[in-house]
């Protein structure tokens, strides 16, 4: 449980790192932004298999991780859905900054839903 409500927490910051960066962002801010949100997404998907893992019983493993993968494949859909939406032709400051709060938001969801459950 800790490590997807520290990843998520992580994940909020990353997203809204976002918000900084703009036309005239030097490479090392945008790495660091980049390494902020990719260390969250590791936290949670490593906490979120743990517990896929560790809450199922052997006989539904193979089920529960398909499911597991697909809805994985599903929320890269959404993104790169919300991507095309709201880049359309052309990567803007404006668009990446749109961007940053609906991720920031979902992250924000994410969270209160890992804060609200028990694994026991």
């Amino acid at each position: 449980r800790q490590p997807v409500i520290i990843g998520s927490i992580v994940l909020v910051a990353g997203t809204l790192l976002l918000l900084v960066l703009g036309p005239h962002t030097s490479v090392p801010i945008i790495l660091l932004v980049a390494a902020v949100i990719g260390i969250s997404n590791g936290m949670n998907n490593m906490g979120l298999s743990t517990a896929l893992y560790s809450h199922t019983k052997p006989e539904e493993t193979g089920v529960a991780s398909g499911l597991f993968q697909t809805f994985r494949s599903v929320g890269s859909i959404f993104s790169t859905s919300l991507l095309g939406l709201i880049f359309g032709g052309s990567v803007t400051t404006s668009g990446l900054h749109i961007i940053a709060v609906v991720t920031a938001v979902i992250s924000a969801c994410l969270l209160a839903v890992g804060c609200s459950r028990r694994l026991t």
